[in-house]
C-alpha cells in the first residue's frame, strides 16, 4: 500500500505543470507549462467556462500522446486564424484554408493560385479526404456547431483538431488573446506575448483618449436580415470596442454577448436618438442590404445626417474583406476608425483602415 501511495505522488509529480500563463482578457482557455512540454485546456463557453472542451499536451519532445511541435504543416479554416499565422510568421506552414472566398492574405491567396495551399471547404462542409491527404499536423476549427462537426471524422482519424472559441470573448483583446493558442503549436508563444503586449497598448492609450471627451456620440449598428435587425449584445466584444471608443451604444440594454433579433420598430425608435449607424458587410462595394432596405434604412437619423459607416475600407482585389482576417489583430485600428467616426478631432490624423463613410446621398 505505501509502495502505491509512493507511486501515485509520482505519477502526479510527473503530470504536474509548474507554471500557469494568466490571460489578461481571454476566458476560454489556459496554458500550463513544465519544462520541455506544455498543456493546453479549452474551456466551454456554451457553460460560461464551468467545464473543460478539450485539452493538449504538447511537447518539444516526442512523446506518446503529446502533441510534438514545432507543427510543420496547419491548417487554419477560418480567416482569423490566419491572421495569427502572419503575425508569428507561419504563412509558409498553411497548407490548408477552408475557402479562398474570405482569404485577404496576399501570400497565402498566392499559394492557393499556385496549388501550395489548397481549399478544403466551403461553409464549414470540409472535404475530409482531401484535408487527410495532406497531413497537416494540427487543424485549427472555429467553434461553432458546423465547424465542430465538420471536423469529427478527421480528429477521428488522428489528426490534432483545435476548437477556436475566441469569437465568444466579450472583449476585443480577449478575441485576440487566443493568438497564444496558435502559437503554442509553433513553439512561439513568447513571440505571440510580444505580439499582444504591443497591441494591448496602444489600444489602451486609445481608450484613454477616447475617454477625455464629454458629450458622448449616440450610436446604433447591426442591420436587417430576412426582416429582422440584428444587433451586437451589449455584453459582445464589438459593443465592448464602442464602448471603448466612448461611444453611448444604444442598444446596451441588451445583455447577450451574441447577436440580438429586434423588430424594425424597436430600432426606428432608437434610431431617432443616433448620431452615427454602423453596418457590417462581408465584402460587397456596401452591404447589399441597404439597397434592399433603403426605404427603412432612411428613417433613420444617421441616414438623414449622413453618418453611416461600414467594415469595407480594406477590400482585396479578388473581393475578400480584411476585416474578417487582420481585425483580429489589429483590434487597436478598429478602435481608432469608431474614435474617428464619434469624435474626428481626438484623431485629426487618423484615417480609416477598416471602415469607410456610406454616402447615403449617393444611395
Amino acid at each position: 500500500m505505501k509502495n502505491i501511495i509512493i507511486l501515485s505522488f509520482l505519477l502526479i509529480s510527473i503530470c504536474s505543470y509548474g507554471k500557469k500563463y494568466q490571460n489578461k482578457y481571454a476566458k476560454g482557455f489556459l496554458i500550463e507549462e513544465n519544462e520541455n512540454d506544455l498543456k493546453l485546456t479549452i474551456f466551454n463557453p456554451f457553460d460560461d467556462y464551468k467545464s473543460v472542451f478539450a485539452t493538449y499536451n504538447l511537447s518539444l519532445e516526442n512523446k506518446e500522446n503529446y502533441v510534438s511541435i514545432p507543427s510543420k504543416r496547419v491548417a487554419p479554416l477560418s480567416c482569423p486564424f490566419v491572421a495569427f499565422c502572419n503575425q508569428l510568421n507561419v504563412v509558409d506552414n498553411i497548407v490548408a484554408i477552408e475557402s479562398s472566398k474570405y482569404l485577404f492574405n496576399k501570400q497565402v491567396y498566392n499559394n492557393y493560385l499556385s496549388g501550395k495551399v489548397k481549399q478544403v471547404g466551403e461553409s464549414h462542409i470540409i472535404n475530409n479526404e482531401l484535408l487527410l491527404s495532406l497531413k497537416p499536423d494540427v487543424v485549427f476549427v472555429p467553434g461553432w456547431d458546423k465547424g465542430i462537426n465538420s471536423c469529427k471524422t478527421i480528429q477521428n482519424a488522428g489528426v490534432n483538431v483545435v476548437y477556436m472559441f475566441g469569437y465568444m470573448e466579450q472583449h476585443p483583446l480577449g478575441r485576440t488573446e487566443w493568438i497564444k493558442v496558435v502559437s503554442l503549436f509553433f513553439n512561439k508563444l513568447k513571440l505571440a506575448e510580444s505580439v499582444f503586449n504591443s497591441i494591448e497598448t496602444r489600444y489602451s492609450n486609445l481608450v484613454e483618449i477616447a475617454s477625455k471627451e464629454k458629450n458622448r456620440t449616440s450610436t446604433i449598428c447591426g442591420g436587417v436580415y430576412r426582416g429582422i435587425w440584428y444587433a451586437p449584445g451589449a455584453n459582445s466584444y464589438l459593443a465592448t470596442s464602442l464602448k471603448n471608443a466612448n461611444a453611448n451604444y444604444l442598444f446596451d440594454g441588451y445583455k447577450e454577448s451574441g447577436s440580438v433579433p429586434l423588430k424594425k420598430e424597436q430600432v426606428l425608435i432608437k434610431s431617432q436618438q443616433a448620431d452615427v449607424w454602423i453596418i457590417h458587410a462581408m465584402g460587397e462595394p456596401y452591404p447589399s442590404s441597404i439597397s434592399r432596405d433603403r426605404e427603412f434604412y432612411s428613417k433613420t437619423n444617421p441616414w438623414k445626417n449622413n453618418r453611416v459607416y461600414s467594415n469595407i475600407g480594406s477590400i482585396s482585389a479578388w473581393g475578400a474583406n480584411n476585416y474578417w482576417e487582420d481585425g483580429i489583430v489589429n483590434p487597436d485600428i478598429i478602435l481608432a476608425d469608431y474614435i474617428k467616426m464619434m469624435y474626428p478631432h481626438l484623431l485629426p490624423n487618423h484615417k480609416f483602415v477598416y471602415y469607410k463613410a456610406i454616402d447615403t446621398k449617393l444611395l
